[in-house]
């Protein structure tokens, strides 16, 4: 039973445009605003300069440095900003994966990009929900 006040946005597994995103990525202090479906929304990073937050933090843990530490684990770390925090203004209805329960392209691709994905205000379409 879907409620009245959530509104349903397309159903297709591209559903964000990944490059509204990017400049998170060289000003993770500031927010990006985008709409979907009708839905406006604002964006932000979760945790800024993560690498470094990181590095700082492991530092003594790592003498020979957290690339090094990383390398020798075999870890990969290349998140330089972590977590993306999207907050829809109004409830809505979001189809992030398909009927495989496979997540839509547009999601891995945040997801590789920011690690967390984050999704305020929204409810998941489908049998995930």
């Amino acid at each position: 039973m879907t409620q009245s006040n959530i509104v349903t946005l397309p159903n297709r597994t591209g559903i964000f445009d990944v490059n509204r995103f990017t400049p998170l990525t060289k000003q993770p202090g500031r927010g990006v605003r985008g709409g979907l479906g009708g839905v406006g929304y604002e964006a932000g990073v979760a945790i800024a300069n993560y690498d470094q937050v990181i590095a700082q933090h492991y530092g003594a843990a790592a003498p020979d440095g957290l690339a090094a530490a990383c390398s020798l684990a075999d870890i990969h770390f290349g998140t330089p900003q972590f977590g993306l925090i999207t907050g829809f203004e109004q409830p809505a209805l979001l189809a992030v994966h398909d009927r495989d329960m496979v997540l839509g392209h547009s999601i891995r691709a945040l997801v590789a990009q920011f690690g967390a994905v984050i999704l305020r205000n929204t409810a998941i379409a489908g049998s995930g929900r």
